[in-house]
């Protein structure tokens, strides 16, 4: 798995003053906010007696234990234990590790490492999200599959003429000659493909547009670790938000912001969503099928055709990441390695 990177993990609306338990690389964390609405994310294992601090309440700015009622301010350390004198003082080792966490674009960002603040990867940018021509919904599915493999779904654009025929499929077809021969651009930490597709011109859109061409901008783009775009600017814009978050090496959260100009009217928004699941659906038996599970670390094991390009900036990244030891085995991976910091939000 990669280290040392922000992950997206949550949608930030569903962080609240209540705990809330997620699970990121076979870890339980617990969110919640403090009085003063910033995000505080904790390992969600009380030191005690290994309960959940999730089923715990949160009083203040500290997160209660259900157990025994111990508490934590979000730095971790132990505030109160309610069965000792209080001339007792707290052990040390009361502690619970902290992750630390930026919330924004609409998600909660876990720093999964532990590099120094300076040293750390920046997060990706979203620039239209808070573009109020914009409405947005936001959806969330289970995949049982890897999550490297889920990303290269979401940036295959080829796979759509097949997998989803039945569905939006049959307009990219159409278009792949002009995706295939599209340039990926590659940065540090991603790579995008942006084309413009023509798309016929009918009556009706002559008289209400008065234009004689038309095409429609498509583009991807993929930001390690763990989040995809995908966009469409024509008449409308639609702009697609992907946190792929992995559960474990079995199991994969997808979760989606879904903005649009076309219909943002919320009557649209039940359609607009059951599209989103239903484009999952399509995708998800073959999702779950692929073997190796896990996208190959060798560029060689897999055959590669034009295609397949931001499939394969996505694995020369995700390698030369792990090359500059930005991976470890998800089994291995301990509370050791995360970084014990006070948490920031923007």
């Amino acid at each position: 798995m990669l280290q040392n990177f922000w992950y997206a993990c949550e949608f930030s609306h569903a962080v609240t003053d209540q705990p809330k338990q997620i699970e990121l690389w076979n870890q339980k964390i617990v969110l919640y906010r403090d009085v003063s609405g910033s995000v505080v994310a904790l390992k969600d294992v009380c030191p005690h007696r290994g309960a959940a601090l999730s089923l715990g309440k949160v009083e203040g700015n500290c997160i209660q234990c259900p157990y025994h009622g111990w508490k934590f301010q979000p730095d971790g350390a132990c505030t109160t234990i309610p069965s000792n004198p209080l001339h007792v003082p707290i052990p040390r080792k009361a502690k619970i590790p902290v992750y630390s966490v930026q919330e924004k674009y609409g998600f909660i960002w876990l720093f999964w490492g532990d590099l120094s603040i300076e040293n750390q990867p920046p997060l990706p940018t979203m620039p239209d999200f808070s573009d109020p021509a914009f409405r947005t919904i936001y959806v969330e599915r289970k995949a049982n599959a890897h999550y490297s493999r889920v990303i290269e779904n979401l940036i295959d654009p080829v796979h759509a003429a097949f997998l989803h025929a039945n569905s939006f499929g049959g307009g990219i077809a159409k278009a792949l000659p002009s995706i295939t021969k599209a340039k990926v651009v590659m940065d540090d930490f991603g790579a995008s493909l942006s084309v413009d597709v023509p798309q016929p011109v009918s009556r009706f859109w002559k008289l209400v547009y008065g234009e004689k061409k038309r095409t429609t901008n498509i583009s991807l783009r993929f930001c390690l670790p763990n989040v995809t775009f995908f966009s469409v600017d024509s008449h409308f814009r639609m702009r697609q938000s992907y946190a792929v978050i992995p559960v474990n090496d079995n199991t994969t959260i997808i979760k989606t912001i879904y903005s649009r100009t076309l219909f943002n009217f919320p009557w649209a928004d039940g359609f607009i969503r059951k599209i989103t699941i239903q484009t999952f659906l399509e995708d998800k038996p073959t999702l779950e099928s692929q073997r190796p599970s896990v996208v190959p670390n060798d560029l060689a094991a897999e055959i590669h055709v034009a295609g397949d390009a931001m499939t394969v900036a996505y694995r020369k990244l995700r390698k030369k990441s792990m090359e500059m030891k930005y991976a470890v085995e998800s089994s291995s991976f301990s509370t050791q390695h995360l970084m014990e910091s006070v948490s920031t939000s923007e």
